[in-house]
């Protein structure tokens, strides 16, 4: 089979029967219309991404602070697990004690 000769991407006229200026004009407005929704959009995302550094700011906030209590009250529970521990340890010894 031979091969089709010639650019595949070649220029295509356009046929246009109609006012040009009209078309235009049609044209220039969809494109300015198009040019203020994107500027819109550009907007709402600016706003949405400082919104989301301000909340992963607070998140980073929040995890330090449950850090620091979970330290506080491992700190507060240490003494007390030490004491029951030392306890029964005392417990222990004077069961061995009462055996022999």
């Amino acid at each position: 089979m031979a091969r089709p000769k010639g650019s595949k991407n070649k220029v295509k006229p356009i046929i246009f029967n109609g006012d040009i200026s009209g078309a235009i004009s049609e044209r220039i407005a969809e494109r300015e219309s198009l040019s203020v929704e994107t500027t819109a959009l550009r907007e709402q995302i600016k706003g949405l991404k400082s919104e989301l550094r301000m909340k992963n700011r607070r998140i980073k906030v929040l995890e330090k602070e449950i850090t620091k209590l979970e330290e506080m009250k491992a700190e507060k529970e240490s003494p007390k697990l030490l004491e029951e521990k030392s306890s029964l340890d005392k417990d222990e010894d004077s069961i061995v004690i009462e055996e022999e």
